[in-house]
Formats: C-alpha cells, structure tokens, sequence
C-alpha cells in the first residue's frame, strides 16, 4: 500500500489531501461505530478517487479553454460595463442639456409673455388714441358741417339781402 501511496503522490495521482483520509466502514461492519484508529486501505481510497481524479482530469483537460473562456468572459463584461457606464454619462449629459434647453424654454416663454403683454398694451393704447382721433374728427366734422350749414345760411341771407338791395334799387330808380 505504501507503493500505491507513492504512485499516488508520483503525479499519476495526488493523494497527499487523501492521505490521512480515514476509512469509514458501514455500520454492519463496525455495529454502527467508526473505527477511529483504522488507515483506510489503499484499495479503498483507490476507488473512492476515480471519480475525483477524473474530476481533476476533465479540469485539467478543459481549464485552459475555461480559462480563456473566463478571460474572455471578464472582458466582455469589462467592455459591456464601460459601455453601460457611457451610455449612464451619455445619459446623463443629454438630461442635463433637454434641462438647460427646458430653462431656456421656459425663460424664452416667460419673454415672449412680457412681450406680449407690452404688445397688447401698445395696442390698446393705439385703440385709445385711435378712438380719441376719431372722436375729435367726429366732433371737428360736425363743427365744419355746422359751419357750412351757417355759411349756407349766411349766403342765403346774403342772397337774400342783396336780392331786396336789387329790389329796392330797382325800386328807387324807377322814382
């Protein structure tokens, strides 16, 4: 059994984990107790570490492939977080110019209400003057249609007079 320990720790298998592993007997063999003092014989452990050695094999086999393939898997989640972490800042820079531009907006809104107000208050000012000119070219038109109906009256007297002036020359004349 010591051979079998030295194949074992030789590099066809590794045994030194194994090799103060102690034997665990059924419980018909030993009435339901472990023997403590027992060394597990070398057949024993033989054949409760094929399946590990088989284990550590396929390991072995396909490490270099789990590997690259942890390697690459790193990567990949490296390169997928630096590009989650763009996108957050890309994000974020967007955010903070739509809010620059919302203040913008909502400053230029609060302009164009100014403004407008200041518009609508010149216009109504131009309404007033407006209706104010109107007024007095009312009250002026009436005054000049009031005047024109005097001078047609005037000139009617006058007509009139100077038809009784004709009249009474023509009168004195004939005396």
């Amino acid at each position: 059994t010591e051979n079998d320990l030295e194949n074992f720790s030789l590099g066809k298998y590794d045994a030194k984990p194994y090799a103060d592993m102690k034997m665990i007997q059924s419980k018909e063999d030993s009435g339901g107790q472990r023997p403590r003092s027992k060394q597990p014989e070398m057949a024993d452990i033989d054949s409760a570490l094929i399946p590990a050695i088989q284990n550590k094999e396929y390991l072995k086999r396909y490490q270099k492939e789990s590997i690259r393939e942890y390697i690459n898997n790193g990567r990949e989640i490296l390169l997928t977080q630096i590009a989650i972490n763009d996108k957050i800042e890309e994000a974020n820079h967007l955010r903070e110019f739509i809010e620059s531009e919302e203040e913008q907006l909502r400053e230029g809104k609060r302009l164009f209400e100014e403004d407008k107000q200041k518009f609508n208050k010149y216009l109504e000012d131009q309404e007033n003057k407006a209706n104010e000119a109107a007024a007095i070219c009312k009250k002026l038109a009436e005054e000049k249609q009031h005047l024109i109906d005097e001078i047609n009256e005037l000139n009617k007297e006058i007509q009139e007079t100077d038809s009784e002036y004709r009249k009474s020359c023509m009168y004195l004349e004939s005396y």
